[in-house]
C-alpha cells in the first residue's frame, strides 16, 4: 500500500491509503502519479492518486529485462523536462528515464556493487549509496553527464550500513543513515 501523510508544523498524519498489488519499495512523485519500485514482479510504475497503474516497464527497447531489485527512486528536473534515476542493486545500475518511463541511460560502475539510496545535488549530480553489506558503506557522486563516479565518503568517515540519503540544498547539508549495533542513526555533512 501508498500511505499520504500531510505535514503541518508539529503533526503528522495519516491522509490517504492506495491499496497496491506487488511487493514495492521506492517511491516518489512526478507529474501527478507515483514512480514506484517493484521487486515481485520487477518493475516500475506510475499509479495515479487511486492506486491505477497508467503506465509501467519491465524491459528495455530490444526486450532486457530492466530491473532485479529497483529499491531507489529520485526524481529531478533536468533542462525544463523531469528525469527519474532508478538504483537497482539487483542489476547493480542507475537508470535514468523520463517522465513516460522511456530509458535514457543507464550507469555501471564497478565501485557501484549494491547501489541505494539516491538524492539529486544539482548541476547533473547524484548522491548514490554503495551498501556494504559484509564490507563498509561508501557515498559516491556520479556526474550523469559524463558517467564518472567519485568516491565521498566510506570506511575513514565510519559508515557501516547506510541505505538512504537525502539533502537540503538550503541548509547545504546531505543527511544520510547508518545501522550500527546500537541502532539507526542519520549523520549529516556538510557540503561547500
Amino acid at each position: 500500500m501508498i500511505q499520504t501523510i500531510s505535514i503541518t508544523v508539529k503533526k503528522l498524519s495519516l491522509q490517504d491509503v492506495i491499496n497496491i498489488n506487488g511487493e514495492c519499495y521506492g517511491i516518489d512523485n512526478v507529474n501527478d502519479y507515483f514512480v514506484v519500485g517493484f521487486y515481485k514482479p520487477a518493475k516500475l510504475a506510475l499509479i495515479d492518486k487511486k492506486g491505477n497503474i497508467y503506465k509501467s516497464i519491465t524491459t528495455d527497447s530490444i526486450n532486457h529485462t530492466l530491473f532485479k531489485k529497483p529499491n531507489y527512486i529520485c526524481v529531478t528536473t533536468e533542462n525544463t523536462s523531469k528525469v527519474i534515476y532508478v538504483s537497482d542493486h539487483g542489476t547493480r545500475t542507475i537508470t535514468r528515464l523520463n517522465e513516460e518511463l522511456q530509458v535514457l541511460q543507464s550507469f555501471r560502475d564497478p565501485a557501484l556493487v549494491y547501489p541505494r539510496g539516491l538524492a539529486s545535488v544539482g548541476g547533473g549530480q547524484l548522491l548514490v549509496v554503495n551498501y556494504g553489506g559484509w564490507s563498509p558503506s561508501t557515498l559516491f557522486v556520479l556526474d550523469v553527464t559524463t558517467g564518472q563516479v567519485t568516491r565521498l565518503l566510506g570506511r575513514e568517515e565510519n559508515l557501516n550500513g547506510t541505505y538512504c540519503v537525502a539533502v537540503s540544498q538550503t541548509l547545504r547539508t546531505a543527511y544520510v543513515t547508518d545501522y550500527l549495533d546500537e541502532g539507526d542513526i542519520i549523520r549529516q555533512y556538510k557540503f561547500k
